[in-house]
């Protein structure tokens, strides 16, 4: 028998990122990209944040969110764009 078996149908929430300075990293990246949001609203389980449009924001949460679910399985994203926003 193993005790220590995460059942399937539910994600370890556990941070994969290695060192203090990888956090510290992380953390700093998405302070800058934070900074830009216009909008914030709670939503059930979760934040909305909204970006005025462009292809550097879009592309900088893109990455940091596939770099989230990488370490952090957990975690559910989605990111929608459109005239204007992100």
């Amino acid at each position: 028998m193993n005790e220590h078996r995460v059942a399937d149908t539910a994600a370890a929430i556990v941070c994969t990122l290695q060192t203090a300075d990888d956090v510290a990293q992380r953390v700093q990246d998405w302070e800058a990209v934070l900074a830009r949001a216009v909008e914030r609203d709670a939503v059930d389980g979760g934040v909305r944040l909204r970006f005025p449009f462009d292809a550097a924001t879009a592309a900088d949460l893109g990455r940091l969110a596939a770099l989230e679910v990488g370490c952090c399985g957990w975690l559910d994203f989605s990111m929608a764009v459109s005239a204007g926003t992100i």
